[in-house]
């Protein structure tokens, strides 16, 4: 019997995917916050404006709703203290990829980081302010310095000088968003590392999509891969151009 299953994702590492390609199983019921479900979740003609096409499934509905099929529960960003990873009784599965894949999917798609009023969109203007600030700064003799990450470039003298103002500080803490660390053989995110050392099941992007979905069968025990499955990753991959997948690990289609 399939068992209710409780999916937790950063944003970049193939959530929507995951979801589609268990529902399309049969075998789980999700609700969703509006009408038509996962109908137009993949016409996408433009890939900026991809996460407008996004329905979200609705947790607490998902709850309530009388069925024998199993439940999904999908959270995004499980870290963050106002997500209800908690409050549903589930098996666990988390699917992740490598920073550099996340980035540049998330990139890619205008997700997580790269969302508008996102930190990352914060973080341009605090690059902004940077160069503002710099020109201020700079002796005529320092090279250009266009990025706050860049401070360790410059010469030391001008490090020091940097260092001795008290107006450079704001730029010198570290960005709580962008910080990475080893999980098995790779780089990740690092918010969602206790997630994967405590999830039921683990599950990296590029696995499933190199697989055919067909990791999922002995993963979750679910039926034998169908051909609206593989139609999905065949749809999945063709939305994303080839060289970006082939950074990321992705295996030609056919």
């Amino acid at each position: 019997m399939t068992e209710d299953l409780k999916i937790g994702y950063s944003g970049g590492s193939g959530g929507f995917l995951l979801l589609n390609l268990l529902l399309l199983t049969g075998n789980y019921h999700v609700s969703f916050q509006s009408e038509g479900g996962m109908e137009n979740q993949w016409n996408i003609t433009d890939h900026s404006a991809w996460k407008k096409l996004e329905n979200w499934p609705d947790n607490p509905r998902t709850a309530e709703y009388q069925t024998d099929l199993a439940k999904i529960y999908y959270v995004c960003n499980p870290y963050k203290p106002y997500k209800d990873w908690k409050d549903f009784n589930a098996k666990t599965c988390i699917i992740y990829t490598d920073i550099r894949s996340q980035l540049e999917l998330a990139s890619y798609k205008r997700a997580h980081w790269f969302a508008e009023r996102s930190q990352f969109s914060l973080n341009r203007e605090k690059i902004k302010d940077w160069r503002r600030f710099y020109q201020r700064i700079k002796l005529q003799s320092w090279p250009d310095c266009k990025s706050f990450r860049d401070i360790k470039k410059l010469p030391d003298y001008a490090q020091k000088e940097l260092l001795g103002d008290v107006n450079a500080e704001k730029f010198l803490k570290p960005d709580e968003d962008k910080k990475f660390k080893k999980y098995q053989e790779d780089l990740v995110f690092d918010m969602m590392v206790p997630f994967l050392e405590k999830s039921d099941y683990k599950l990296k992007l590029q696995d499933l999509v190199n697989s055919n979905a067909e990791i999922l069968v002995d993963l979750l025990g679910i039926p034998a891969i169908n051909d609206q499955q593989r139609n999905l990753i065949d749809q999945w991959c063709s939305l994303h151009p080839p060289k970006l997948l082939k950074r990321i690990n992705i295996l030609p289609r056919y």
